[in-house]
């Protein structure tokens, strides 16, 4: 009541909650709509039920739970059907219990309907989008609005502000821009970065890639059954080469064992076998090292060659000694060697 008239101040039509709290109820009801008789006549006594109110002992609504039903309807979620007592979903109503705010269009859709009670969107045009501190803001409502505006009643006033205050933290948080807001300190829009287009690289015609030749080999006569390998004229490769310059060959020679030979550069010439035979005749003497066991680590033994008997020219007369000829084995690369 005013101290001038003692008449009892009725407050203008002002949500109940703020918006936060409006989805958690629009949310509660959309969990338990299984429950409704009917989704297009809903009455406020099954609204206040799934909410979370309950029902006085004539099984009505508290008034409380009615402005609960009215707040909503503020918002644009629901609309009265046949006077307070039935309601039913609007559309937009409808499209903002079922989205989630992962939906695209969810957000714009809520700033929407947070902003639509009349009430809201005059007191934040008296402070141009940016609402002063609560006993500032209720001083303003129970004195200072001016004729056409009603004044609050300062026992739901605070309520009111508790209301408003979450309702323009719900805007700002979800991109929302106040009513009243000047156009300067609007929320602005992401500019466009233009895009940076390269310089062009040069263009440069491509040269015709010329395919090399294979060089023609010579094949190798065929392995004789000495001691002393010839040229083998079919050796089998290891693999194909890696390149046309590596050439690796491989073949037997007798008691279980191969040989392995890798050419690298090219194909083997005439002169590169005779030069490789000559390089193994050097090598065929080293004594290599044995294992513990008199074998060699990587493969058995191979059976000892009994060496051909050196030649005896006849006994002279008398007490002479017989020597032994040694037989000279120089000149016989020469005779070895692939003409």
């Amino acid at each position: 009541m005013t101290e001038s008239t003692g008449k009892r101040i009725k407050s203008p039509n002002h949500p109940a909650f703020g918006f936060k709290t409006v989805m958690e109820k629009v949310r509660a009801i959309h969990a338990q709509k299984a429950k409704l008789k009917n989704p297009g006549h809903i009455l406020a006594t099954e609204l206040a039920v799934l909410m979370g109110y309950e029902l006085d002992k004539n099984g009505k609504p508290s008034s409380y739970a009615s402005r609960a039903c009215t707040t909503l309807v503020y918002h644009g979620i629901l609309e009265h059907v046949d006077g307070a007592k039935v309601l039913r979903f609007t559309s937009d109503g409808k499209t903002l219990s079922i989205l989630t705010p992962e939906h695209d269009g969810w957000e714009a859709l809520a700033v929407d309907m947070a902003l639509r009670p009349k009430i809201y969107q005059e007191v934040f045009t008296d402070y141009g989008g940016k609402l002063p501190s609560d006993p500032e803001l209720e001083l303003y409502l129970e004195e200072e609005r001016k004729p056409p505006q009603k004044p609050f009643n300062p026992k739901s006033v605070r309520d009111f502000v508790r209301a408003l205050k979450e309702t323009e933290a719900f805007v700002l948080e979800h991109g929302g821009t106040l009513p009243g807001t000047p156009v300067g300190d609007a929320v602005p829009e992401m500019e466009a970065t233009p895009a940076v287009v390269p310089d062009p690289e040069p263009t440069t015609t491509p040269q015709p890639v010329q395919t090399p030749h294979p060089q023609e080999t010579v094949q190798p006569p065929l392995p004789t059954t000495t001691h002393r390998p010839a040229v083998p004229s079919n050796p089998t490769p290891i693999q194909q080469p890696a390149s046309p310059s590596v050439y690796p060959l491989c073949w037997p020679i007798g008691g279980g064992k191969t040989v392995s030979v890798t050419f690298h550069g090219g194909p083997p010439s005439m002169a590169d076998w005779n030069n490789m035979i000559k390089q193994a005749k050097c090598s065929r003497d080293i004594e290599y090292p044995k294992a513990g066991n008199g074998t060699d680590p990587q493969s058995e033994e191979p059976p000892a060659v009994e060496p051909e008997p050196p030649a005896v020219e006849p006994e002279p007369e008398g007490d002479a000694l017989v020597a032994p000829l040694i037989a000279s084995d120089e000149g016989g690369a020469d005779a070895d060697q692939i003409a």
